[in-house]
């Protein structure tokens, strides 16, 4: 009887394997191959392929993405997860992947930053705040809208003697700001302002029950 129910097992085991590999084409199947034995280019074109042959696989938009950040291509990794996020949505072990890898390589790159600029402020050498620069720049390819990398990109500009590239970053910071500013100045509300004048001007907040 035992015999019998571990062979019944053996069965379902290899039908549930086969179908998964049923299920994938061969681009797929070659390109977890590949990545397995750490031929990252031959998985690059497999996955590349499964793209151009199927564009609304989210599970490759993925896998494509991760492996070009590996590479050092921010840039390509960020464009890839946007593009999956839509697509994983409906798919419940796939749909918190691409807001998670965003929110993991933003935070990477801004934690970097911060002690690049440590690191500068303890040896005062200029290449901390190159290397800086080019973190916080990553940062913001995952948040494009993050003020904040544009105000250390330009306070390390400015140390390091280079003004345009300062303003440059400055003027991208302000232009993030001015709809906040504008809103403040519209509605006198400013540092050290009582919040019930804020309230006076916009109206109190309306608290929802669930």
């Amino acid at each position: 009887m035992k015999y019998y129910l571990k062979l019944i097992l053996l069965l379902i085991s290899a039908a549930i394997l086969f179908q998964g590999f049923q299920c994938s084409s061969r681009e797929m199947t070659t390109a977890k191959v590949a990545i397995q034995n750490n031929d990252h280019p031959k998985a690059i074109e497999n996955l590349q392929k499964e793209i151009d042959k199927n564009p609304k696989n989210a599970e490759a938009y993925i896998m494509l993405a991760e492996l070009k950040l590996k590479q050092g291509d921010h840039a390509a990794a960020a464009e890839l997860m946007s593009k999956a996020e839509p697509l994983c949505q409906n798919d419940p072990k796939l749909r918190e992947r691409p807001a998670q890898f965003k929110a993991e390589q933003f935070k990477t790159f801004v934690t970097n930053g911060q002690e690049s600029f440590n690191r500068y402020a303890d040896k005062k050498e200029a290449r901390h705040l190159t290397t800086a620069i080019r973190h916080f720049n990553g940062a913001l390819t995952f948040r494009p809208n993050y003020a904040e990398s544009y105000r250390m990109i330009g306070v390390a500009y400015e140390l390091l003697e280079q003004p345009d590239s300062a303003l440059a970053a400055y003027l991208n910071y302000l232009s993030i700001l001015e709809p906040s500013i504008f809103f403040a100045v519209k509605n006198n509300f400013f540092i050290g302002s009582e919040t019930s004048n804020l309230s006076k001007n916009i109206g109190s907040g309306t608290y929802l029950r669930s």
